[in-house]
């Protein structure tokens, strides 16, 4: 097995930053219009269940998007779709701040721009992971992809705090200009996609393999095998774990504690994105000798004590401080997720892809499951007389136990987590004995960190021996590996800079 990269330590330093500029652009078009609701409802006359429709659209245009990129990212080429993706979300974002200011038909251009941007969030979803995976670290210590994704809490922590700044400072008027300074990410970044060179031969081997049906990670492979359902269940649970706390931590703070707006705003999202970003900031850095497993098994039981803790405290201080916390709770589980999946398999956009889909449905199906069992809490004489027992609101209880029956998502998942099973010791054929992987075409495996704790090195080019294995930190795993290990034949170093 060999590793492909031929792009050149500047195009290396260029991928990398325009990944994390990636989520960051996915985090912008995720929680920038929220922050207009209520400006859009007093101005335009939306109602808050047509704001809501918003929300429902983002999440299952991109699911539709994600669906769609699994079967042609690799056609189109991994790096075309990201700049095509980029150049989408600029475009969502430019119409979303000209459709309600310039003509005459608001919400149907606001629906429009959220299809938009929409596409560009689901086609970055599917095609970053990968691309991401792909990139050597030059001598340097890997980063995982749990500091990729902190670049979303970052981006979610930058658009709350700025955007409610600067709408303070400019007045609400100004929203639409707001808007527009923010679509500035995604276009530098649709122009560093569309000039970097990258080296997407591995991918289209792989999805010449899955044609053939040679491949272990073809979409038919990947459902007929029980730990990829197990990661499925596990990312659907994270992407719920994570969306049921953030999208209704502001509304929590100012109906369920009755704290100021812009206090709540940023004691409750604005902290959560914090404490979520330096958890998988610091995964990313320093966790790479932690057993996975073992450590969402304690983000899961801590994100329990997090949601009983902010919904049952009678401190409205205390619910918050939770709140926020629950950000760190959550911080590994969705990045986790996928590394132990791209361990377990391969860093292909169809194992990422896939996983993409039913992680945005749990980040789909865990808020509005808190929101419809807020209002059925909420109403009725059960909920009145219970209510007045305890001092506070209807509204309040509502929110309260909504809150409290998501602990199931963080349960379910950590549940799974025992379910999950590494490739057997022994199991060879195409795999990589010093990763674990299934032949995952030269993506570098320091990349990725075993569930167990053990971290792999990364292959060097055309290194090796006579049992199939690839050198570079290899455990073996059986005795003829140990043997033929001294057979290891290593060319010489070839310049891997600009051809």
């Amino acid at each position: 097995m060999q590793t492909k990269c031929r792009t050149g330590k500047d195009s290396f330093a260029r991928l990398k930053l325009s990944c994390y500029t990636g989520f960051f652009t996915q985090a912008i078009i995720i929680n920038l219009a929220p922050l207009y609701f209520v400006f859009f409802k007093d101005t335009y006359g939306i109602n808050p269940s047509r704001l809501a429709l918003l929300i429902t659209v983002n999440f299952v245009t991109q699911i539709f998007v994600d669906l769609l990129s699994i079967k042609y990212s690799v056609k189109i080429g991994l790096r075309k779709c990201a700049a095509i993706a980029h150049a989408a979300c600029f475009a969502g974002l430019v119409l979303l701040a000209l459709f309600p200011t310039f003509t005459s038909i608001p919400y149907p251009g606001m629906i429009v721009a959220v299809i938009l941007y929409s596409i560009g969030g689901g086609l970055l979803e599917t095609v970053i992971n990968p691309i991401f995976a792909t990139l050597p670290q030059n001598g340097k210590s890997g980063v995982r992809l749990s500091l990729l994704h902190s670049f979303y809490c970052w981006g979610q922590m930058s658009v709350i705090l700025i955007t409610t700044l600067l709408l303070r400072i400019c007045g609400q008027q100004s929203w639409w200009i707001i808007t527009i300074g923010w679509s500035i990410i995604p276009l530098l970044n649709t122009i560093s996609f569309a000039t970097v060179r990258l080296d997407e031969s591995s991918a289209q081997e792989a999805e010449a393999q899955e044609k053939s049906g040679s491949s272990e990670v073809s979409a038919k492979a990947l459902f007929r095998n029980g730990t990829y359902i197990v990661c499925i269940v596990m990312i659907f649970c994270a992407g719920a774990s994570e969306l049921s706390m953030s999208q209704w931590a502001s509304y929590f703070a100012e109906v369920g504690l009755k704290v100021d707006k812009t206090v709540g705003d940023l004691l409750g999202p604005c902290l959560f994105a914090f404490f979520m970003g330096l958890g998988r900031a610091a995964m990313g850095l320093f966790g790479k000798k932690l057993n996975i497993k073992k450590m969402l098994v304690l983000a899961s039981a801590f994100c329990m004590v997090c949601y009983f803790s902010a919904a049952l405290s009678p401190n409205a201080a205390v619910s918050l401080a939770f709140c926020a916390l629950c950000g760190l709770s959550v911080s590994i589980m969705w990045p986790s997720a996928l590394n132990m999946a791209a361990f377990r398999f391969a860093a292909t956009p169809t194992v990422f892809g896939f996983l993409s889909v039913f992680g945005d449905g749990g980040c789909t199906v865990g808020p509005s499951m808190t929101g419809k069992l807020a209002d059925v809490f909420q109403s009725g004489e059960f909920a009145a007389e219970l209510s007045v027992r305890l001092g506070i609101t209807p509204e309040q209880l509502g929110i309260r136990l909504g809150l409290l029956v998501s602990f199931v998502f963080p349960l379910i998942l950590m549940i799974s987590v025992f379910f999950f099973r590494e490739r057997p010791a022994g199991d060879s054929g195409k795999e990589d004995c010093a990763s674990g992987l299934s032949d995952n075409k030269g993506i570098p495996t320091d990349k990725l960190t075993a569930p167990d704790g053990s971290s792999t090195a990364m292959i060097r080019e055309g290194a090796t021996t006579d049992c199939g294995c690839a050198t570079g930190g290899c455990e073996e795993q059986d005795e003829k590996c140990r043997q033929d290990e001294k057979n290891i034949t290593v060319p010489a170093e070839r310049d891997t800079g600009d051809e």
